[in-house]
């Protein structure tokens, strides 16, 4: 938590993903606030639930692109403007927008249909049937590259 704390701000006082540097980074969405949030209401503080909220909305801000997706990177040392998602032809989210050399990829496609369904259920007034028609064709998709060891293929490896 501490670090959280001594983490650099951006100018608009979004907190860093970097500890060095003033970096705004998409992927930090789906690892802090989802923590912080759990930590916040375990723990029943209620300011630290008010201020992941408001980092949440702070970084999109900054990060949303002009088409409706988020940038990548921002900040003065790994700029990339690359946004995320992209349907491929084989039907696999590409983890940059308008990067061919990227392949579709399994783990953001489940984890964008895990979210659909999600949103399908809590709101299906606003995410109906075309939603959930794309969700269940991803399923699909994601079904037909698990392996008989419930492995999935075509997963990015964030240590190359």
């Amino acid at each position: 938590m501490q670090t959280i704390l001594k983490a650099p701000r951006y100018w608009n006082g979004a907190t860093s993903q970097r500890a060095d540097v003033a970096e705004l980074w998409a992927d930090l969405m789906y690892m802090a606030p989802p923590f912080l949030a759990y930590h916040a209401v375990a723990k029943g503080d209620l300011d630290l639930l008010h201020d992941t909220v408001w980092q949440c909305g702070l970084y999109a801000y900054i990060l949303s692109g002009d088409e409706g997706t988020w940038e990548h990177i921002v900040g003065p040392t790994n700029m990339d403007t690359g946004g995320t998602p992209e349907i491929d032809n084989g039907g696999l989210l590409r983890n940059y927008l308008g990067d061919d050399s990227w392949f579709g990829e399994i783990s953001g496609t489940a984890l964008l249909t895990a979210t659909a369904y999600r949103m399908a259920v809590l709101a299906s007034e606003a995410f109906g049937k075309s939603y959930t028609d794309w969700t269940d064709e991803k399923r699909e998709l994601i079904e037909q590259h698990m392996g008989a060891d419930s492995i999935l293929s075509l997963a990015v490896n964030p240590l190359n």
